[in-house]
């Protein structure tokens, strides 16, 4: 069975960086397992 399922949030242009890099190092266990995808 597949589920697919989305977060979607609104982030100022300026932190977007921040963000994308508190995210990405947050969920980096489960992207190299590729349990989720960007």
């Amino acid at each position: 069975a597949s589920s697919e399922h989305s977060v979607c949030f609104a982030v100022p242009d300026k932190e977007v960086g921040a963000v994308a890099d508190a995210l990405e190092s947050r969920f980096r266990q489960a992207l190299d397992a590729g349990r989720l995808s960007k």
